[in-house]
């Protein structure tokens, strides 16, 4: 288990569940999305999308951080 990273070996997102992503998108530049849906998956990436509907993909390789959320919370 990598203890500096620990999402990087459990980094499974299932449809339609809600998380909180942190990604890296360049080699300086890391982003949060916070009460995203996974709604789709791919050999490489997941299509998420936002509450305001909006959907972005995010590379399966770039996940550093994956917490699952509890939708009713929000």
């Amino acid at each position: 288990m990598n203890l500096l990273y620990p999402a990087i070996m459990e980094n499974n997102m299932d449809v339609g569940k809600t998380y909180d992503v942190v990604f890296s998108t360049g080699r300086y530049e890391i982003e949060y999305e916070r009460g995203v849906k996974c709604i789709k998956t791919t050999p490489k990436s997941y299509r998420v999308e936002r509450m305001d509907g909006t959907t972005r993909l995010i590379g399966q390789d770039s996940i550093m951080e994956l917490n699952l959320v509890n939708p009713w919370d929000k």
